[in-house]
């Protein structure tokens, strides 16, 4: 009996763990949570999926629009030619009829010219299984107690494996969608939210709503003064352009374009220089040197604190981390005009600094949600620069084109490229 009394004593001491009363509680929200991970890991990937699959269809599709066309020619050529044939043998033909044919030859040349030539038998399409799905998304151990909980107890939760970007397609492949867009000289803004991006040319007054496929919405608006940011907040669910003292939403799901009221500049006559926002909060800098930024909440449309730029500095670009809210990126310049990204915390204070092309007057970055680095783009240069999440390391891409600006739709891993040669470039990372 003494042997079995001890050997239950031990399994009750086994079984029984201290826990809080509220762990079954916690348990179940855990749990949970973690499906609720693994439900928008599937959901994530077969959007990705989807749209990949979208684009090949549509690369297939055009490549047999323009097999039609080749086909096409070829039959009104066999047409011009049987004529010719005959018109010829019976020497029945005028001077207009050799200015008709003349004309036509020239008109299926040029039809020619501008298509691509080959055959369905030389197209095919390179499907790998090479993805380890297994390896993508498993349940780990974690031995990190939560704080509700006793320290001997395991907290099973879920890793998921994020896509690393391949930025060298952008210089060793094709664009996969390039779309002709009129690019005024320092007149066009771009803003890109997980699923679309917005681009805004302030010369034709127009918005220009696109999806990852290339798929657009123009819309046609009158604003006071021309739009320097665009942004997208989460918050809002919408868009936010920033004008010259004024702000604008735009919402991608019915298209309504409203003026927002409700923030207006407290320095007077002031101009904004940009924004940027995380959730609720909106940060707004000014133009001029040493200028003032401002924290507002978008819960009641208040200040709630502001900073002063150190004297004799600019801001050109002001941004949240998209993948770490706690850091801001910023790029400035003195009055020398030598330019450097700066990696800033919450409350201003500069981490990071990374010098940055001084040649360039207007540039541009953007927040790379899926890996946390930062896109910089020189107007009138076919230089980008790619700076890593820590601003550790600087990677520098040379394009085939001088680029506009730039914009990547997280969702799809979709980088659009604006070129000075009036094109989007597509490229899925």
């Amino acid at each position: 009996m003494d042997q079995v009394v001890y050997q239950h004593d031990l399994l009750q001491q086994l079984l029984v763990v201290p826990t809080p009363v509220s762990s079954t509680e916690n348990d179940d929200k855990h749990i949970a949570a973690i499906m609720k991970k693994i439900d928008e890991w599937e959901l994530r990937n077969i959007q990705q999926i989807t749209t990949v699959a979208g684009r090949i269809r549509q690369q297939l599709q055009k490549r047999i629009n323009e097999i039609n066309k080749v086909n096409k020619v070829k039959h009104h050529f066999s047409l011009i030619t049987n004529e010719l044939r005959q018109s010829r043998s019976e020497a029945d033909y005028v001077e207009a009829d050799l200015q008709r044919w003349l004309e036509k030859l020239q008109q299926l040349k040029h039809q020619l010219e501008t298509t691509t030539i080959s055959g369905t038998s030389q197209i095919d399409v390179q499907i790998t299984d090479d993805i380890d799905w297994s390896s993508m998304v498993k349940l780990v151990e974690s031995r990190e107690a939560k704080p509700t909980e006793a320290k001997s107890t395991e907290a099973t939760s879920i890793e998921a494996k994020s896509a690393k970007l391949n930025f060298d397609l952008i210089t060793t492949t094709e664009p996969q969608e390039v779309l002709d867009v009129p690019i005024a000289e320092n007149y066009i803004r771009i803003g890109a939210s997980n699923k679309s991006f917005l681009l805004y040319d302030n010369a034709l007054e127009e918005l220009h709503l696109y999806d990852q496929n290339g798929y657009k919405l123009i819309e046609q608006f009158t604003v006071m003064s021309k739009i320097w940011e665009i942004i997208w907040s989460s918050y809002l669910d919408r868009y936010l352009l920033q004008g010259d003292a004024a702000f604008y939403t735009y919402s991608e799901q019915n298209h309504q374009f409203e003026h927002l009221q409700q923030i207006k500049p407290s320095l007077g006559k002031r101009r904004y220089g940009g924004c940027t926002c995380f959730e609720e909060i909106l940060l707004i800098y000014y133009k001029g040197w040493g200028c003032r930024i401002e924290e507002w909440n978008m819960k009641d449309f208040k200040i709630r604190k502001h900073w002063l730029t150190e004297v004799g500095f600019c801001i050109n670009q002001m941004l949240f981390s998209i993948q770490n809210p706690n850091h801001i990126g910023v790029t400035v310049c003195d009055r020398q005009n030598i330019h450097r990204f700066e990696l800033r915390d919450r409350d201003m204070k500069i981490l990071k600094l990374v010098d940055i092309d001084q040649s360039k007057d207007m540039i541009f970055f953007i927040p790379i949600s899926t890996t946390g680095d930062w896109l910089i783009s020189y107007k009138d240069s076919n230089i980008l620069s790619l700076i890593n999440h820590d601003c550790t390391s600087k990677k520098i891409i040379e394009y085939s084109e001088n680029v506009d600006q730039a914009v990547f739709v997280a969702d799809y891993n979709c980088l659009a490229i604006a070129t000075q040669n009036n094109q989007l470039h597509f490229y899925y990372l």
